[in-house]
Parts: C-alpha cells; sequence; structure tokens
C-alpha cells in the first residue's frame, strides 16, 4: 500500500515523485496511485518508465523529467501544458542520445530545459520557452529545434545561455518573428551590443532587417557593452507602440541627467518601465 498518497485525494493537484522504479515494484503502482490520488495532474520523474505501460497520461498537465526514457513518457501525455527537463547532476546524466528527435513529439506549450536537451525534443505547440544554461550553448541547438518544431514562439526566456558571439543571438531571434516577450540574463557583456539594439530598433527606410517586430514586453538583466545612447535610441522606436513593458537591471552602468530625463520620458509612454542600475555586487545605485 501507499498510505502517504491517500492524503492526495484531498487535492485538486499533486507532485508525485517517482525517483526510481524499484522504489515501487507492484506491477499496478499506476493504476493505484490514481485510485488514491484521482486528481493528479503534476508529477515528477527521474528515472526509467517504461514499467507504467497502463498510465492514465490524459490527466498529466505538468511534468518533470530528467532522463530520455522519462521524456518517451511525456510524449503520451496528450494534455500535458508544462515541461521540465533537468540535468540530477549528482547522480550522473540520465539522458542518451535519441535516434530521431522529430519522433519524439510532446504537446506542451510552456518548456523549461538546458540549452542542449533541445536537441531531444520536437514541440510544435510550444508558446514559452525558458532555456537555463551555465556552460557553452550551441547555437545549433537552438535553430535545428526551432526548424523542427515551427513553433508560434510568445515568450523566450534565457537565463545563463553562453552563445559564442552577439551574432548567434541575432541568428537565434531573426528565428522569431512571432515573439511578443523577451527575457535576457545572460552574464557575458560581449552578447548584447550596440549592433543587437541597433537590429532592435524600428527605423523609417533602413536597410537594416528589423528583428521581433511584434515585441511588447522587454527584460534585460545583467553587464553588457552597449552604450546609453543605443539603449535609450531603441526604447524610444519601441516604445510608440507596440513595447509596453519594459524592464532593466543593469550592472555597473550610470546614466547623465540629461539621459535620465529622456528615461522618465520612456516611462511615461509604457505601461510598466523600471530602471535599476546596481553596483557590482548588485546593489541597488538607482532606480528610476
Amino acid at each position: 500500500m501507499l498510505p502517504w498518497l491517500l492524503e492526495l485525494s484531498d487535492l485538486p493537484t499533486a507532485w508525485w515523485e517517482l525517483p526510481n522504479k524499484n522504489v515501487f515494484p507492484d506491477a499496478d503502482i499506476e493504476t493505484r496511485c490514481f485510485e488514491l490520488a484521482p486528481r493528479l495532474t503534476r508529477m515528477k520523474l527521474k528515472l526509467d518508465t517504461n514499467f507504467m505501460t497502463n498510465f492514465p497520461c490524459h490527466q498529466i498537465t505538468d511534468l518533470t523529467i530528467a532522463s530520455s526514457t522519462a521524456l518517451q513518457f511525456a510524449t503520451k501525455c496528450p494534455n500535458l501544458i508544462y515541461l521540465v527537463m533537468t540535468e540530477p547532476r549528482l547522480e550522473g546524466s540520465f539522458w542518451r542520445p535519441l535516434e530521431s528527435p522529430s519522433r519524439t513529439v510532446v504537446t506542451a506549450r510552456q518548456l523549461c530545459t538546458s540549452p542542449y536537451l533541445l536537441e531531444y525534443l520536437t514541440a510544435p505547440n510550444l508558446a514559452a520557452l525558458r532555456v537555463v544554461g551555465d556552460a557553452e550553448s550551441k547555437l545549433e541547438w537552438f535553430t535545428s529545434f526551432i526548424f523542427r518544431s515551427a513553433p508560434s514562439l510568445h515568450t523566450l526566456d534565457l537565463q545563463k545561455v553562453a552563445f559564442q558571439s552577439s551574432a548567434d543571438l541575432l541568428a537565434l531571434l531573426a528565428l522569431l518573428p512571432t515573439l511578443h516577450s523577451l527575457l535576457v540574463d545572460l552574464d557575458r557583456p560581449h552578447l548584447i551590443t550596440n549592433m543587437v539594439l541597433t537590429r532592435l530598433t524600428i527605423t523609417p527606410l533602413s536597410a537594416i532587417p528589423l528583428i521581433l517586430p511584434s515585441l511588447t514586453s522587454l527584460t534585460i538583466t545583467g553587464s553588457y557593452l552597449f552604450s546609453n545612447a543605443a539603449l535609450l535610441i531603441m526604447l524610444e522606436s519601441r516604445l510608440d507602440p507596440p513595447l509596453q513593458r519594459v524592464e532593466l537591471w543593469l550592472t555597473q552602468r550610470t546614466f547623465s541627467d540629461a539621459e535620465l530625463e529622456r528615461v522618465r520620458a520612456l516611462k511615461g509612454k509604457a505601461e510598466w518601465f523600471a530602471l535599476r542600475c546596481l553596483d557590482a555586487n548588485k546593489k541597488f545605485m538607482r532606480m528610476v
């Protein structure tokens, strides 16, 4: 019996963490789980799921996985909305190369993953993508995923993604014309430059192709090489509409009084506008 699961029957949703099939040797674990927690919709799977042959996958909407075998389970969940793919570093890697990621199709609309795990799946319904990395990130991991999935991506959140150059970032953003919300905290100064901001600037009759034409929300966090002038020109071109929300957390950067006046003018045009300047220790120096 699983007496601790009895408490879950009173909850609208619950987490069921399955670390290893050997923990629950009973063949009918998946059936009894839903008898005891009939409204279970959220799960966390770490290792092998091959034994879960009769699991009512249609009930799962929120899934966290940590292995390629668990990803196969995710493909069987037709109502999956939110998928998290993690790397269990302390336990070693349980991700193995797949023969064809185009066959590993998930219905998730929201995905959180490491950069290299993008090579493991196809997600045609994806609307929001959050990528968290702390090592070198290859552009082809992103581009092959985008070409293979062809999603109408609405939100992109890049956290500590270490592209080799700003050209890689531009190449990725150029593939996402439907993007409405962009959040970046790349932790590498050379990845957002004046050239990146120029490509984001709306300029009439410009010969330079505009990227992210549908952008309505922008969050930039970190220390970067772009100038204040390039940043303000880009924001001024975007805030007459469609850009509605701007949040800037800029490290080791100061603005002149004249530049701050332009910032205050921008703040009056947006639904939400926040500029926070931080010192090297990421403590507040100024907030507008």
